[in-house]
């Protein structure tokens, strides 16, 4: 359906690859040998783009949501790659190719279980040299929402006797998803224009391992692409390209801590970040037979990251009397007094934990 979630399934039929789940319910595409989230392993293109995003390291970061019927065929190369794709294409690689031409129009209209509905178009026209397809799909869902019996935080409430954890509970794993893509060709010139767009997308088992009830990811992304070809001979020609992409990823109100005595309304951040890429590349290929081809080019890239600072949100109440042991006095009074709670370590302990947690990955059945 859209590739991010239902068409990178399709990979799971491919032998040596292998498609698990974060936390937060998006998929982790891993090839044998290789494990971990978005490992770097594995180079995405989009046409031959790369769709990875540089500041978490995500290989579907900028890819978002492509329309199912705008998809041609997707192209996977096993093995290391890296001397022919570049960067990140160590195990393997996956390059969708979107349709430059249609046959018929389609309009299909769906519906399921999880509240799931989707829409998608797909139209276009020919006249002589000239091909314009244009592909759009839509799709909200309550998701699977599965019941999660523990978290991070079960294990914290377990030493300490607190109940920081909201589990068991039933997770959000809601979603509204667009994707808009179009393509033109006109003679040896093609144009590709795409809107990915996600809104509200819930964080299900969290990124931080913890339940979250009250997080959400917004992901926009939006791409063009320009390619004009020149033949200098029958068997020679140049290729001029220019790449443009911008993506912003927000995340709301995600849930670090729950209400505690800390904590008495949770501890929660925001943050964003953007990404902005512009490529420029010239080829030059000549085809020396009708299965060989000697190829040379030279490009140049630019790119710019912003990432926003968290703004947590949320009430601290600090009380010293929480920092002493039972009957302890005040700070300084007496040296022996001044033992932390046992109850505010084990607080200090699980903040601490959070916040250099790394995103985990939630166990495949």
């Amino acid at each position: 359906r859209e590739f991010d979630s239902k068409g990178s399934t399709t990979l799971q039929l491919v032998p040596g690859f292998h498609l698990g789940w974060s936390s937060s319910y998006t998929p982790n595409l891993m090839v044998r040998g290789f494990s971990g989230l978005w490992s770097g392993n594995v180079l995405v293109l989009l046409d031959g783009v790369t769709q990875s995003d540089r500041v978490m390291g995500n290989p579907f970061g900028v890819l978002g949501t492509i329309p199912l019927d705008a998809i041609d065929r997707i192209e996977v190369t096993r093995g290391p790659g890296s001397s022919v794709f570049g960067a990140d294409a160590f195990s393997g690689v996956v390059n969708v190719i979107t349709r430059q031409r249609i046959e018929q129009a389609r309009l299909t209209v769906s519906g399921g279980s999880e509240g799931t509905a989707d829409g998608r178009i797909l139209a276009g026209t020919q006249t002589g040299s000239a091909d314009l397809v244009v592909s759009a799909e839509a799709m909200v869902t309550d998701g699977p929402a599965p019941v999660i019996g523990v978290d991070r935080l079960s294990q914290i409430d377990a030493v300490l006797g607190t109940s920081m954890s909201v589990a068991p509970t039933r997770v959000n794993t809601a979603r509204r998803d667009l994707g808009i893509l179009v393509n033109a060709t006109v003679g040896q010139t093609h144009g590709m224009l795409r809107l990915s767009h996600w809104t509200d997308r819930g964080l299900g088992a969290g990124l931080l391992g913890v339940i979250d009830p009250t997080g959400s990811l917004s992901l926009q992304t939006v791409e063009g692409h320009l390619d004009h070809r020149i033949m200098l001979a029958d068997r020679l020609g140049v290729t001029v390209q220019v790449d443009a992409a911008q993506t912003r990823q927000t995340l709301d109100k995600v849930t670090w801590l729950t209400a505690s005595v800390l904590f008495p309304q949770g501890l929660r951040v925001n943050s964003a970040t953007e990404q902005e890429v512009l490529r420029l590349r010239t080829d030059v290929r000549l085809n020396a037979s009708d299965r060989h081809f000697i190829t040379a080019g030279v490009g140049y890239e630019q790119a710019h990251y912003r990432i926003d600072a968290l703004d947590p949100s949320g009430s601290i109440a600090f009380d010293p009397t929480l920092l002493m042991s039972p009957g302890a006095s005040a700070w300084g009074s007496d040296p022996g007094s001044t033992a932390l709670n046992p109850v505010f370590l084990g607080y200090a302990s699980a903040l601490n934990q959070l916040l250099n947690a790394t995103v985990a990955t939630s166990d495949d059945s």
